[in-house]
């Protein structure tokens, strides 16, 4: 019999409570009973709850009904709940690196979800772009029809359509995802590095990579260390699995690592290019067979490569008008994941016709979103924007327009450089005026320094003109001055609204 412990009472450790609560009871007839977590579960005899906050009563009843016992972790330190504990599950957000001697002991979330999910699972991670391509696949996966002739075929129960849940980070908790599994064909979940950091069960039938960059290095240390956090889910995969990679990935600062994954891992790989590579791009991808996804004009096309020479090639989309509201390369990644998920991607642009913007990205604000038009200035919230690759990409995508622009940075670093972002961002021409606030501010030499937001954006007000663009993009975190990314974008759009 175990003893498990339950580090932090927040949004995870709530649900891995209410998870075990459910499930102990019918863990032989649920999942693979024969695993290491389904033994954990049936065999757990005792469950501690370590937190240093003191809980409310509702808190204190969930444990009661539960029969956990709270600890409280102002006098009791990690390490003597640790060792009192056989095994122990943390909630992604707690830092457990000053912990490594106890890795033995620690079972994350995803592998409570992955032993008792029996369903397929789409997986989509990187730095940027996640959460986008995670709710247009869901969206699009439960509209579009299933091909007549799949590579790769969900098993729905009419055989017509997917049923289909989003889950992990947005949408439906992942503990929450099993008990709706009768009612569903797949689930497409967002990951981040910290979900991911301590997964040794989890293997998603598809895998998605948006993109890796230096990103949440006070707590990996390292990119290499941040890579192989992402990692993870590519190790138990097989021949019959797929991992979806942009080409930018293969080719930009992970490339290294990437390399050295790519040798181990046995799923079909498949590349993705918003654009028609040419023979030096295609080339440089470190492996030779696999299969290319790119657009090219208005079709989307699927060309596949041994030993860097093209085998065959295939129309997946034609005239295809793709909407602006996220980056190509996003659009791209979608479409090769639905294709691979064995949906009729050439309905898709009947499909995108009828369907509108906020059908596509429900409620998914403050990325790179026109907020408000005042005196003749356009205000976009970009508040999502947490590292400077990001901030990098909305100010090109608006330079499009040929407009000025005035960009507006801050935000906490995460441990990275973000220095380089003023020397890339002087060689637009379009940019009028960079502005930056928060206590990070010296990291952006050369732009204006505020001490506030509010006093930031009397400023802007003071010199934007008509015709004027302002990109609201900090590049860090919010938790300088705000709750999240969500409380940020909202101050700043009630900060435009004063202006006018």
């Amino acid at each position: 019999m175990y003893k498990l412990g339950i580090i932090g009472f927040g949004v995870v450790g709530k649900s891995v409570l209410s998870f075990l609560r459910n499930t102990k009871n019918h863990v032989s007839n649920t999942g693979d009973a024969t695993s290491n977590v389904a033994r954990i579960v049936r065999e757990c005899e005792t469950i501690e709850v370590w937190d240093k906050r003191a809980l409310n009563d509702e808190e204190l009843l969930l444990l009661e009904q539960a029969r956990a016992v709270f600890v409280n972790g102002t006098d009791v330190g990690l390490d003597s709940f640790f060792q009192h504990n056989d095994f122990v599950v943390a909630s992604p957000g707690i830092d457990l690196s000053a912990y490594k001697q106890w890795r033995h002991k620690i079972v994350c979330e995803l592998d409570f979800f992955s032993a008792f999910f029996s369903k397929p699972v789409v997986a989509i991670t990187g730095s940027v772009g996640k959460t986008t391509i995670t709710r247009l696949l869901g969206v699009l996966a439960n509209k579009l029809p299933v091909s007549v002739a799949s590579p790769w075929p969900i098993n729905s129960e009419d055989r017509t359509h997917v049923r289909a849940a989003i889950g992990g980070n947005i949408g439906i908790g992942m503990l929450d995802l099993v008990g709706h599994q009768q009612d569903i064909d797949t689930a497409i979940v967002e990951l981040s590095s910290f979900q991911l950091e301590f997964s040794t069960h989890f293997v998603p039938a598809v895998a998605i990579y948006t993109n890796i960059y230096p990103n949440h290095l006070d707590r990996h240390g390292t990119i290499k260390s941040y890579c192989a956090a992402k990692t993870t889910m590519l190790h138990k995969q097989e021949a019959g699995n797929i991992a979806i990679f942009s080409h930018e990935l293969l080719t930009g600062p992970s490339a290294r690592f990437m390399a050295d994954e790519l040798e181990q891992i046995r799923s079909q790989i498949v590349v993705t290019s918003p654009h028609k590579l040419k023979r030096a791009a295609i080339t440089a991808i470190p492996v030779s067979c696999f299969h290319l996804v790119y657009l090219d004009g208005k079709q989307i096309i699927l060309a596949s490569y041994e030993n860097y020479k093209s085998a065959a090639s295939i129309i997946l989309v034609d005239n295809v008008e793709l909407p602006d509201i996220t980056f190509t390369s996003n659009w791209v990644q979608v479409i090769a994941g639905l294709y691979l998920m064995g949906l009729a991607v050439d309905k898709l642009p009947m499909l995108l016709k009828k369907t509108t913007t906020e059908d596509l990205l429900p409620g998914l604000g403050h990325r790179v979103h026109l907020c408000a038009t005042v005196k003749g200035v356009d205000f976009y919230d970009d508040s999502k924007s947490t590292i400077t690759q990001a901030t990098l990409a909305a100010v090109e995508r608006l330079a499009e327009q040929k407009r000025p622009i005035i960009v507006i940075l801050g935000g906490l670093s995460k441990g990275i450089d973000r220095s380089w972002l003023m020397t890339a961002l002087g060689k637009i021409s379009y940019i009028k005026r960079v502005f930056c606030f928060g206590p990070e501010s010296s990291q952006f030499e050369g732009a204006e320094e505020y001490e506030t937001l509010e006093a930031l954006m009397q400023a802007v007000g003071s010199i934007m003109t008509t015709g004027d663009i302002v990109l609201f993009s900090p590049s860090g975190t919010s938790f300088d001055f705000f709750k999240n990314y969500e409380h940020r974008g909202q101050v700043f759009e009630q900060l435009v609204q004063n202006l006018a």
